[in-house]
């Protein structure tokens, strides 16, 4: 996000939301490209006197655990958020949905668990799969799906009563009806209320390593067309509600048969490296629409109504790990290079470092971008990486 700041010749402060960096956000962290540092301790006023002596115009979340702060500060500073009335729709994941429920925009039937008695009772109103998920998490932390009783209160065990991947304690455990279809990610950019569309992604899944569910790739839409145009209408419907008006979101929504349904809302960019992926078939990403947002008003609100056609098909297709142990090296990426529309391996856990046995959205050790003009031949190479991707792709020792 800086360097698309950057662009505008605006310098960048980064506001740390807490006195240390939770470790999923740790390694990712880029110290080195932001003008100064400051670390929010819990005073808004102490902050916002920092911010204002380094001639500090606009705040703009970064991360799902900064969504809150930079609501709070910006509020305290007076530059254009999101309004403070609706700040926990915004992020707690139970509030959202009853939010959007309330004004009768469609979701997944839920209920808030404190106790195992509560997970019974839910499952007994709905029989067939559920989901159960932290209230104030991130990404698939302690996501679960589950198909009977018996699973959803093994997994409501597994979440409650500790701290999450934020830090944050669970005090409780958002259960939802399973919802079928395939999933999408709608990123958008936000000023005055007015929205506009940056990135519309198809997500395909798969069932590995123990994980029901788990997120195989990324393929990056046009943003027009009949699906694309039930998916926008609903996405800015769901901004409307949840008050998103001057900000970035982050959607990921179900197509059901009954239409569109949002599983969950981040008033921030996408998380990961998906925007900048993006600009592999797009010349203005989430990341770039977003400093337009802020740097550039008049001609961000001008193009609200531009869409976008990729000049390439692209798509993120992400390694799964079969084991854990410490990763050597891996012998099946010679392979996914010889790939026409291979572009780019981002190796996520280096040889030498140890590797998790993929089971969640932050266990991914490599990313691969695909890029090609003909989209049969994107599709055909996804396929290909996800054959080659097994233990043999590997030199672990375990």
């Amino acid at each position: 996000m800086p360097a698309a700041f950057r662009r505008y010749g605006a310098d960048v402060v980064h506001v740390q939301s807490s006195a240390q960096i939770p470790a999923v956000y740790a390694q990712s962290f880029r110290r080195e490209e932001f003008e100064h540092n400051i670390v929010h301790l819990g005073n808004v006023v102490a902050t916002c006197k920092k911010l204002s002596v380094l001639g500090v115009t606009q705040i703009v979340s970064g991360t799902e655990i900064g969504v809150q702060v930079a609501e709070e500060l910006a509020a305290h500073y007076g530059c254009p958020l999101n309004p403070a009335r609706s700040i926990g729709a915004r992020r707690d994941k139970f509030e959202m949905i009853r939010k959007l429920s309330d004004a009768g925009v469609p979701t997944a039937d839920q209920s808030l668990c404190s106790t195992l008695q509560d997970v019974r009772e839910f499952c007994n109103r709905h029989p067939g799969r559920v989901v159960l998920k932290p209230v104030n998490s991130a990404g698939s932390d302690d996501v679960h799906f589950c198909q009977s009783g018996p699973q959803a209160e093994a997994a409501f065990a597994s979440i409650v009563r500790k701290d999450n991947l934020l830090d944050l304690p669970n005090q409780s455990a958002v259960i939802q009806t399973y919802l079928d279809g395939t999933e999408y990610y709608v990123n958008t950019m936000s000023r005055d209320g007015k929205h506009r569309v940056a990135e519309i992604w198809e997500t395909t899944h798969i069932s590995a390593n123990g994980t029901y569910n788990l997120l195989d790739s990324g393929i990056l839409m046009p943003s027009e067309g009949e699906l694309q145009d039930q998916l926008v209408r609903y996405a800015f419907d769901c901004l409307d509600c949840l008050e998103v008006e001057n900000s970035p979101a982050h959607m990921e929504i179900k197509m059901t048969a009954q239409g569109p349904k949002l599983i969950e809302m981040g008033a921030r960019v996408v998380g990961g490296p998906l925007s900048r992926i993006a600009r592999f078939g797009l010349e203005a990403s989430q990341l770039d629409v977003i400093a337009a947002g802020y740097c550039d008003k008049d001609r961000f609100l001008s193009g609200l109504d531009t869409r976008y056609s990729p000049s390439q098909y692209v798509a993120a297709v992400s390694l799964i790990a079969p084991v854990s142990g410490r990763v050597n090296g891996y012998p099946g990426l010679a392979a996914v290079r010889e790939l026409e529309s291979f572009r780019e391996a981002m190796i996520l856990v280096q040889p030498g470092e140890p590797i998790t046995r993929t089971h969640n959205d932050f266990t991914y050790p490599m990313m691969i971008i695909l890029s090609h003009s003909d989209r049969s031949i994107v599709a055909r190479d996804s396929r290909t990486i996800r054959h080659l991707d097994g233990e043999q792709f590997y030199d672990i020792t375990t």
